[in-house]
């Protein structure tokens, strides 16, 4: 899997695993719909969880953004999610 550094920042911040990533992949249902800029993309969807992949321009196969359920948790280094599991 490639991630945008965006998409990687997401997955930090909201606690996902790659095997989280994974099973939205593999298990989700596969929406095409059209980005907010306007460029065609794909979300996989499990439950309340997605995984978004660009498919044109230079992130093409990228994921861009990983949404989903998620406590935030304050650590002393700042605000970090984590993951609240299937």
């Amino acid at each position: 899997m490639q991630f945008t550094s965006h998409a990687e920042t997401r997955m930090l911040d909201r606690g996902f695993s790659g095997s989280d990533i994974q099973k939205i992949i593999n298990e989700g249902q596969r929406i095409p719909f059209t980005g907010p800029n306007g460029t065609p993309q794909i979300m996989y969807k499990l439950g309340d969880y997605k995984v978004v992949f660009e498919t044109v321009g230079r992130n093409a196969g990228k994921i861009v953004t990983i949404e989903g359920n998620y406590d935030i948790i304050r650590f002393s280094d700042g605000l970090r999610g984590i993951f609240t599991g299937w």
